[in-house]
């Protein structure tokens, strides 16, 4: 009787055991359920589980294909960084399929789709949204497709896993002393601005005033928001010039911008007397510097920004790991008559 009581009670001490055991699986996986879920929630983790497989301890590229999603490449500097995406890219081993959402934020969702369809391994995204882009971004890491943002700077609520972009700040203040000696730091000067909604022309008028309001005998007479490109900038330079005839110059927020008002500057007889200075560095602005009709631009490094991101996207994917802050401000490059020549397709020639 005292073997059968024995047997029972070891018996009774394995099903415990069991149970116990059976309550630990349970309440790890449901745990490791609760993480995951959060995981996925708003704030994607940035590690080797998002947009790879693995082989073993090694981090593999899941399928080899990066995704480039831009503006119209009608835009030269857009054509710029989405070449050298593509060119990048290439290089590195991985096929790529280079689109364009036109400014529509409708279309670059479905585009983002589809590159979470063909399951791509990164995408390069130059947003189509004011938001830098944040909610295309977090469908693409919820996802699980890390994306490297160019073009636009981004917030630092953005789920990417870094954006790289031009420090319009910086290039901006290059401008600014550039026109402000040209203009010996006095008179009556107007600023051809873009769109209060677009963060980097808020950015670069921001850094022109912190340069230029402080020479207290330099004076902003007219001041006028250009979101239609060079006809528009050609039209309200016109307005201008006829409504304040003291004007000594023209700073621009674009180079699309400063050569409409060239454009009028010489419509009005006025070449050689009222200076223009842009920004951009597109070869327009260029051959204008050359010409004498503009006193500077500047470069944005939109190809260097571009390949900059998929070489980062090519490590992520390789090794889980983000070597780099996720917000990247590259500088640009004022480019004045002594170094114009060397600028071809938004690259300056070493």
């Amino acid at each position: 009787m005292k073997k059968e009581r024995a047997g029972i009670f070891i018996s009774l001490a394995l099903m415990a055991a069991l149970l116990a055991g059976c309550e630990s699986v349970v309440a790890e996986a449901r745990a490791s359920g609760a993480e995951k879920q959060a995981a996925d929630f708003m704030d994607v983790p940035k590690t080797a589980a998002i947009g790879q497989r693995t082989d073993g301890d090694a981090v593999v590229p899941n399928g080899k294909l990066i995704y480039i999603i831009t503006p119209a490449a009608e835009d030269l500097a857009v054509k710029a960084e989405a070449d050298m995406a593509e060119t990048e890219a290439k290089r590195l081993g991985y096929k790529t399929k280079a689109v364009s959402h036109d400014g529509d934020p409708a279309k670059q969702a479905d585009l983002i789709n589809a590159a979470i369809t063909e399951g791509a391994s990164a995408i390069i995204l130059d947003s189509a949204e004011a938001s830098t882009g944040t909610d295309a971004v977090k469908i693409a890491m919820g996802a699980g497709i890390p994306t490297f943002c160019i073009g636009r700077e981004g917030s630092a609520q953005s789920a990417a896993v870094a954006h790289v972009v031009s420090n319009h700040d910086q290039g901006a203040k290059l401008v600014g002393e550039c026109f402000a000696e040209a203009m010996g730091r006095k008179g009556e000067y107007a600023e051809l601005t873009g769109a209060v909604s677009d963060a980097n022309a808020v950015s670069r008028s921001d850094a022109y005033h912190e340069v230029l309001d402080p020479y207290a005998a330099m004076t902003m007479a007219a001041q006028e928001s250009v979101s239609g490109g060079q006809q528009e900038a050609f039209e309200k330079t016109k307005i201008i010039l006829q409504n304040h005839p003291n004007i000594k110059g023209i700073i621009c927020g674009k180079d699309a911008m400063a050569i409409g008002a060239v454009t009028a500057i010489q419509a009005a007889g006025l070449e050689g007397k009222v200076i223009v200075a842009g920004y951009g560095g597109s070869d327009a602005a260029r051959d204008q510097v050359i010409t004498g009709n503009m006193i500077c631009t500047c470069l944005e490094p939109f190809a260097e920004c571009a390949k900059m991101a998929v070489q980062q996207a090519d490590t992520y994917i390789s090794t889980g790991v983000m070597e780099s802050e996720e917000k990247q401000m590259i500088d640009c490059t004022l480019i004045t008559p002594e170094n114009a020549g060397k600028l071809s397709g938004m690259i300056v020639a070493e």
